[in-house]
């Protein structure tokens, strides 16, 4: 996030990017004497949610997917295809894995060490600067979905995937505005990270802080709902 806050609202596509297939394929070319290689078949399990991170996997060929345990059950928060880097956040920050990865078909995916990772990011600084921006989409996107499946009290992943991929992301700098008291109600916002301050002008009265807004919270909906103008200015605080 910003100084500001994240609101899920950037295109958040599911689709690989060729500079995704690209830092795999650097990482597999300087770690390929080092990796093992897992052959997985539908349904089989890479990672699995509290498990200690020791390790990094890069995916070569199939599709995997990423599953979080949450109050109303296991949601899926990301799809890993050909190309792609897993497990990187935790290896390298320390902690447990975050979510549970499964094989979503036949997959080859390939393992190395987490102090092998290390070593070779620590020669390769633009690819840990581009997986940090990957995994922090990636991070912000799984938020999203469990504050979905909470909102919407389901995991039902074909109604909470359709709705995650048709967000659109806004990051705010601090002091920026959300949206302003009177504008056209067009979005509702889910909060990633951040706080934002919501502020109400009253007829000849100084402007009234209402109330602060923090992660994990929605603001805008109501709008929506009433098919109303904002009936207060949001803007993000730090």
């Amino acid at each position: 996030m910003t100084d500001g806050g994240s609101v899920g609202q950037g295109d958040v596509r599911r689709s690989v990017t060729q500079a995704q297939i690209d830092i795999g394929a650097r990482l597999l070319e300087g770690l390929h004497t080092e990796a093992r290689v897992l052959s997985l078949s539908d349904g089989d399990v890479l990672i699995t949610e509290g498990d200690e991170a020791n390790e990094v996997f890069v995916v070569r060929s199939g599709r995997m997917t990423a599953w979080s345990n949450t109050p109303q059950g296991s949601v899926m928060i990301a799809v890993l295809e050909e190309g792609q880097v897993i497990g990187e956040v935790t290896a390298v920050a320390g902690g447990r894995r975050t979510a549970t990865v499964r094989s979503d078909g036949d997959s080859v995916v390939l393992g190395v060490s987490r102090l092998a990772f290390e070593q070779w990011l620590d020669h390769h600084l633009d690819v840990a600067d581009a997986l940090a921006e990957q995994a922090r989409s990636r991070i912000d996107r799984g938020e999203v979905a469990r504050m979905l499946s909470a909102v919407i009290g389901s995991t039902d992943t074909t109604i909470i995937q359709q709705i995650v991929d048709r967000a659109h992301w806004r990051r705010l700098e601090a002091g920026e505005v959300l949206f302003e008291q009177g504008d056209h109600s067009d979005a509702a916002y889910f909060i990633v990270s951040g706080r934002l301050l919501v502020v109400m002008d009253a007829d000849g009265a100084a402007a009234q802080t209402v109330r602060e807004l923090g992660r994990g919270e929605i603001v805008g909906e109501l709008g929506l709902l009433d098919i109303a103008p904002r009936s207060a200015t949001v803007r993000a605080i730090r």
